[in-house]
């Protein structure tokens, strides 16, 4: 029954996708596509009070979360840990997908009619979305959980999911979806543009990384996204307090 949030995804997709070519060659959709026409800035309107809402959702559960941690805990002065590291990443936005969970929506406000950057973005959205809940995110679908549809984990770091985890990936998918299928084809400067946020992103990611001891959860740049730390720092996966208290337990990487 979990399996029923990956359906769900696929036939969005499919339904963008389908209901572009069922609108370009019917003629049934004369009507509607002389309103669209007629009222582009009534439907941006639209996608941006959905964007907003979606804006609001990922800073109410997934960033206000890893900045209570990272206050409640003192983050920012313990050792290193897998708990640390994941909401330090939250915070500095080091997970790609985090960083496009906030940036698509907002793009789609500010930045619809040009497409400079949201058309870059669209293909970066589509490509992580897709990894992260086809292939990284398996332990969300053991079962049907409403809770974990629209929210995900309900505390930042202390799961192997993360706040999110689904429903931030859907919009992503969506964004991305929507943005290329009926955006004109890329052009050189899309191409340009694409590789400079990539560069300015990796970068900012090493430097935040290297600047704060972040071991993991930095979109496959650091050690940690790739390895079991447990033989490499001493209590990595069992982060502590200044006293050396057990803090949480939180075993392996996560999901984005």
């Amino acid at each position: 029954m979990g399996y029923f949030m990956l359906a769900f995804l696929c036939s969005s997709i499919v339904f963008i996708i389908g209901w572009k070519y069922f609108y370009l060659n019917t003629t049934k959709m004369v009507g509607l596509k002389r309103f669209i026409s007629e009222h582009k800035n009534f439907l941006w309107l639209v996608s941006s009070l959905v964007c907003l809402v979606c804006i609001v959702v990922y800073f109410t559960f997934r960033y206000s979360g890893a900045i209570n941690n990272i206050k409640t805990y003192d983050l920012f002065n313990l050792d290193p840990s897998n708990f640390r590291s994941s909401n330090l990443s939250g915070l500095f936005m080091l997970d790609l997908c985090s960083f496009l969970g906030i940036a698509s929506p907002l793009l789609v406000i500010f930045d619809w009619k040009k497409k400079i950057l949201l058309r870059p973005i669209a293909v970066l959205c589509c490509l992580g979305s897709c990894i992260t809940l086809f292939f990284s995110a398996s332990s969300i679908y053991d079962e049907w959980d409403a809770y974990a549809f629209f929210l995900g984990a309900k505390s930042f770091g202390m799961q192997e999911d993360m706040p999110l985890t689904f429903i931030m990936h859907y919009w992503m998918a969506i964004i991305g979806t929507l943005v290329l299928v009926w955006s004109p084809k890329f052009k050189l400067r899309d191409y340009i543009v694409l590789i400079i946020i990539a560069i300015v992103y990796v970068s900012y990611v090493v430097a935040i990384t290297r600047t704060l001891n972040i071991y993991s959860h930095a979109t496959g740049l650091v050690q940690g996204d790739f390895i079991d730390l447990s033989n490499v720092i001493k209590d990595y996966y069992h982060a502590k307090d200044k006293n050396g208290n057990l803090l949480v337990y939180s075993q392996g990487g996560g999901n984005n």
